[in-house]
C-alpha cells in the first residue's frame, strides 16, 4: 500500500477538523437525553469551547514524539497526570487510582463501576490511525495501552476498534467495510457488541433514525448519558443517515441526544475518509 505525504496531511487534516467541528457543536448539548433539533443556521456557537476529545489526543502524540513506540501505560498516565487537569468522572477514577498506587490496567477497573464504559477512551481512538496509517492491529495495540489507563473491555473494544478503522481509512474509503473489518474488536455478547450491530441493522432495514435510536435504547437501559454502549451505536448512525454529507452527518448524531460532542466529534470526523452513500434517512 502506498501512501503519499500529501494524502497522509489530506485525511489527517479533514479528520481533524471535523473532528473539532462536531465537538464544537455537541457540546452545548452534552448530557440532554432526548432527541434534538437544531436550525443548521444556528448549530455553531459564538466560541470554540475546549474539547477533552482533542486534547488528550494531542497529548499523546507528545508522549509519541518523546517516548517512541516503546511509550507504556504508565508513560501515557505520567504524561496525563503532569499535563492534564480533567477530573471528570472516569478520567477522576484514574487520577484517583494512580495517587493510590494503582496502575493501568487496574486503573481501569478498580472503583469505576459506574463510569468504566464511558466514552472517554474511544473518543481519543483516531490519534493511534494516524500515527499508524495501514496498519490496524498496531493501532488498535496502542489504543489498549491508552484505554486501560481509565475502562475496562467495552470502551477499550471500542477505541480498538475505531482506533483500527482510523488506521486503514487511509486506503479504504467504505465505512461499512471498515466496521465489518473491525468490529471484532468489540466484545463478543456484550451491549455494545449488540446495540452497534443493531445500528446497522436498523439502517439496512430502511428503519428511519428516530425509530433506529429507540430501538437501540429500547435494547438497554443506561443512566449515564456518557457510557459507550449507547453513544457508540448513535456515533454509527450518524455515519450511515449523514449519507457522507458533513452537516447532516453532524445533525444526525446531534439528534440521539446523549453524549454529543462524542458522538458528533467522531462521526464528522470521517467526512475525507468515506465513499458517497447511496441514500440519507433522517
Amino acid at each position: 500500500m502506498n501512501l503519499s505525504y500529501e494524502q497522509y496531511l489530506d485525511k489527517v487534516l479533514g479528520g481533524w477538523i471535523g473532528k473539532s467541528m462536531g465537538g464544537a457543536v455537541g457540546t452545548r448539548f452534552e448530557g440532554y437525553k432526548g432527541w434534538i433539533e437544531i436550525d443548521p443556521a444556528d448549530m455553531f456557537p459564538a466560541a470554540m469551547p475546549p474539547n477533552d476529545d482533542l486534547d488528550l489526543q494531542v497529548l499523546w502524540l507528545k508522549v509519541l514524539e518523546e517516548k517512541g513506540p516503546a511509550l507504556t501505560s504508565d508513560d501515557l498516565a505520567q504524561a496525563w497526570l503532569d499535563g492534564c487537569w480533567y477530573p471528570f468522572n472516569e478520567y477522576g477514577i484514574f487520577r484517583r487510582n494512580w495517587r493510590l498506587g494503582i496502575h493501568p490496567p487496574m486503573s481501569g477497573r478498580f472503583g469505576n463501576q459506574f463510569w468504566e464504559n464511558g466514552m472517554g477512551c474511544p473518543i481519543r481512538a483516531e490519534i493511534w490511525g494516524y500515527v499508524f496509517p495501514g496498519a490496524p492491529d498496531l493501532a488498535a495495540h496502542y489504543a489498549v495501552k491508552d484505554g486501560t489507563l481509565d475502562h475496562t473491555e467495552q470502551s477499550v473494544g471500542a477505541e480498538m476498534m475505531l482506533a483500527a478503522m482510523s488506521s486503514m481509512a487511509f486506503f479504504v474509503s467504505d465505512v461499512r467495510r471498515l466496521a465489518a473489518m473491525f468490529i471484532h474488536y468489540l466484545p463478543a455478547g456484550t451491549p455494545i457488541a449488540r446495540m452497534t450491530r443493531a445500528a446497522f441493522d436498523a439502517y439496512d432495514q430502511g428503519v428511519p433514525l428516530r425509530a433506529a435510536r429507540d430501538r437501540i435504547m429500547a435494547m438497554e437501559g443506561f443512566p449515564e448519558a456518557c457510557d459507550s454502549q449507547v453513544n457508540v451505536p448513535f456515533t454509527f448512525l450518524g455515519l450511515l443517515c449523514g449519507g457522507n454529507d458533513l452537516q447532516e452527518t453532524m445533525l444526525a448524531a446531534l439528534r440521539c441526544g446523549y453524549d454529543t460532542d462524542c458522538t458528533l466529534a467522531t462521526a464528522p470526523r470521517w467526512g475525507r475518509f468515506l465513499a458517497p452513500a447511496a441514500s440519507r434517512r433522517r
